[in-house]
């Protein structure tokens, strides 16, 4: 993990109050002690999270625009990285995705966070979906799902990794999470539409059961799906939540309801997706049949 050093913290919280011309005792009533925060500036003293929050509520700032200002790359480590492996991935490079397998295990193979892992984790589901006999060592697997299971309060990070790492987690792992997905989910569900992010990911665990056979499995995602409360900009995660459902019941007027959702997705211009449905409800019913 990224170490911010106290003393470049306090230096830009400092400037940030002169900025906004806020004196100390104005700015820490009811928060701290003028001594802490003047502590704090010098980087002599570490405030608790909730009180750095507060502080920067009142200078308007949020706590990630802080976090940039302190350290620009903080947290970018792992986008910059999926960002390198992508095209590899694009174009079925598995070689390359092999090489970067390897590349991540050395890099990080004295760190002491989860970083490292879980980055070989998305690698790892990258190969693993081009080449379905890829063998997944069971270490990276288990550390993977007992960092899901340990984190309480999923943000973007979190809901990311759970979603690019579909492909590698058993079935009864993903029960597991999606059993306290909720809960996790709960604390930070609309910072940065992490709802949506978390309602893609969920669609995206049913299609994976569904591959798998796991009617069962998927049935029971669908029902935790139409609990959960969806923005109207959620519209695509509608559209194959609705697909999914319909297969799933498998009767004829659902299977009509998909006809006509598969229609209205051409007339809108999305025939490439409408194409996919097709495909898969083609399949699906000929490997399930009535």
């Amino acid at each position: 993990m990224v170490k911010l050093e106290a003393k470049k913290i306090g230096e830009t919280f400092r400037q940030l109050r002169k900025e906004e011309k806020y004196k100390g005792p104005d700015l820490v009533a009811g928060i701290t002690s003028i001594s802490s925060l003047n502590k704090f500036e010098k980087g002599d003293l570490n405030l608790s999270f909730a009180k750095v929050i507060m502080l920067l509520d009142r200078l308007h700032i949020s706590a990630d625009e802080f976090i940039q200002l302190i350290e620009p790359d903080f947290g970018r480590s792992y986008q910059d990285l999926i960002n390198k492996i992508y095209q590899d991935y694009v174009h079925k490079d598995i070689r390359s995705l092999r090489e970067a397998l390897d590349d991540v295990a050395k890099r990080y193979q004295n760190e002491e966070s989860n970083f490292g892992i879980l980055i070989q984790a998305v690698v790892v589901a990258l190969i693993k979906d081009l080449d379905p006999n890829f063998v997944v060592e069971p270490e990276i697997n288990n550390q993977l799902f007992d960092y899901l299971m340990a984190v309480e309060n999923w943000g973007n990070f979190q809901i990311s990794i759970f979603n690019n790492c579909l492909t590698i987690l058993s079935s009864q792992m993903i029960h597991s999470i999606m059993k306290e997905l909720a809960f996790k989910i709960s604390k930070m569900a609309h910072v940065h539409d992490n709802q949506e992010y978390a309602l893609t990911a969920i669609v995206n665990a049913v299609e994976v059961l569904l591959n798998r056979n796991d009617l069962a499995g998927a049935q029971q995602l669908v029902r935790f799906f139409e609990n959960a409360q969806l923005s109207q900009e959620a519209s695509v995660i509608r559209i194959k939540l609705a697909f999914f459902k319909n297969l799933l019941s498998k009767n004829s007027d659902a299977l009509q309801d998909n006809s006509s959702l598969i229609h209205t997705l051409r007339i809108i211009g999305s025939k490439q997706l409408a194409s996919s449905y097709e495909e898969y409800q083609e399949k699906f019913l000929q490997e399930h049949p009535f």
